[in-house]
């Protein structure tokens, strides 16, 4: 009976192990994943941002804001 326990909780020690495993690996997945999407939005936002301050300075006639290069 002594040898069933031991194995029982043996077992139960392993799954707990993988489980805790699994979980720590799509949680740095997940990480990954967000700073992936985050480094993609970053440009998409400087360049619509200037984009605005351009076409703003167009509609105002500042040409030396809307003038490029």
């Amino acid at each position: 009976m002594g040898y069933l326990t031991d194995a029982f909780n043996q077992t139960v020690s392993q799954q707990r192990h993988l489980i805790k495993d699994i979980y720590e690996q799509q949680l740095r997945m997940t990480k990954t994943e967000l700073k992936f999407l985050q480094a993609q939005i970053n440009p998409h936002f400087l360049y619509n941002t200037l984009d605005s301050i351009y076409w703003t300075a167009k509609n105002y006639e500042a040409e030396e804001i809307s003038t490029s290069g």
